[in-house]
């Protein structure tokens, strides 16, 4: 049993392993955005089924991206403690099983809760694999392993609605839950087979050192600057998946496909804007990136007034600005985790849980507010962007722009 928890089942050369490690543990990454997404064509469906409120199907959203920042904060203690490998394997046994749990599921309360541990446990994996990289690779390596997981991650937003819009109409919204199960189980033994444990001694728990390195990352203007700006990056990349299967569906007309072909464009369109951020972060300070990011999210929004006062409601005028805004977003979301991660290199496992747990929390607070907001024309969800831009702007030139404690990214 003890080899199993520290070695894989299949042995692989080092020089070979190093190689498949640095794209299958990237790859772990896609399913956080792929838990987030992949049901959101499901989920007028979902209203339907559960005869509930548009506004309490809205918060299966809440519920995973509360879970996911919860587990942010405990995953990152359980990784440090009794390992990286032992911890992915048991908690994608229990992805797999709770996925599957969904579809015997006879209340919306039932739903939460899965959708809750769905979270949790995906927390678990986005950190596991980022602990994985840290461990194996330095210098460059470390740069290419950190590209591939942001990558994997903004995969998820792409191909999971596309799939769940087609599992929606022709198999149901129970499609889509089993599909979860599948993912997961495919993880779950390539982890098995390929991948040892990478922390080679466990550090007992000492809440002294924790609270220690809380308190100097919490008391870092610029790390909770960036903590405020990944939560309003993930309100704006999540707001179309609340919204949008409501307003295609249920007010345009257009079947749940339809849908997943768009939320398709729009993930695409934040891939891009990240490799294009990928591109020029070898000739821009990655302050700078996201200040190009802000400049032309504030264009999208612009141009989503517009479209929003003088054109018509349909599916290009919904569209199209969302797909400007979500690649100005690709430049901002990623030089938040590279700076916060320079800027604490001796916390790096500890900076990215509380980035991610602290981010996805601010973000669960405001898709719970704006479930409760009626968005039915293009305007309103207009203004709602257009607020968390405002708020993003105070925090980039009121504290995240500063350089005066950032001489080491220099």
């Amino acid at each position: 049993m003890k080899n199993f928890i520290n070695k894989s089942l299949i042995t692989i050369k080092p020089e070979k392993y190093l190689s498949l490690l640095i794209f299958l543990v990237p790859l772990l990454n896609f399913l956080p955005g792929f838990t987030f997404d992949l049901y959101t064509p499901s989920m007028p469906a979902l209203a339907h089924y559960f005869d509930t409120s548009v506004a309490l199907i809205k918060n299966t959203v809440t519920a995973t991206l509360i879970g996911f920042a919860i587990g942010g904060f405990i995953n990152g203690i359980l990784l440090d403690v009794f390992g990286r490998r032992c911890i992915i394997l048991f908690e994608l046994l229990l992805y797999v099983i709770i996925s599957v749990t969904a579809i015997f599921c006879h209340t919306i309360e039932q739903l939460l809760i899965v959708r809750f541990i769905q979270g949790f446990l995906a927390a678990g994996c986005t950190i596991g694999c980022r602990a994985i990289v840290i461990d194996n690779f330095k210098g460059h390596q470390f740069n290419v392993a950190m590209l591939y997981t942001s990558l994997a991650y903004g995969m998820g937003p792409i191909i999971g609605p596309f799939f769940g819009g087609i599992l929606q109409h022709h198999l149901g919204w129970k499609a889509n839950f089993i599909a979860y199960g599948v993912i997961g189980l495919l993880f779950l033994i390539s982890y098995a087979l390929f991948v040892n444990e990478s922390l080679p001694t466990r550090n007992s728990f000492s809440l002294k050192r924790l609270l220690n390195s809380y308190k100097n990352l919490l008391t870092h203007r610029v790390f909770v600057a960036a903590i405020c700006m990944t939560g309003c990056c993930q309100i704006q990349l999540m707001l179309y998946s609340t919204v949008g299967a409501f307003i295609v569906q249920d007010m345009l007309h257009y079947t749940a496909i339809v849908y997943g072909n768009t939320a398709l464009l729009i993930g695409f369109c934040y891939f891009t804007g990240t490799l294009t951020n990928r591109f020029l972060i070898k000739r821009f300070h990655i302050v700078h990136l996201s200040q190009i990011g802000l400049i032309l999210l504030a264009i999208s929004l612009i141009v989503q007034m517009v479209l929003a006062e003088f054109g018509k409601f349909d599916l290009f005028n919904l569209v199209l600005p969302v797909m400007m805004i979500c690649y100005s977003i690709g430049f901002i979301f990623p030089t938040l985790s590279i700076r916060c991660l320079k800027l604490f290199p001796q916390y790096a496992g500890v900076a990215t849980s509380i980035l991610i747990a602290f981010g996805l929390a601010i973000a669960s607070i405001g898709m719970f507010l704006i479930s409760f907001i009626e968005i039915n024309d293009l305007m309103r969800l207009s203004l709602i962007y257009s607020a968390v831009l405002i708020l993003q702007l105070i925090i980039f030139y009121g504290f995240y722009s500063s350089k005066k404690s950032d001489e080491v990214l220099e």
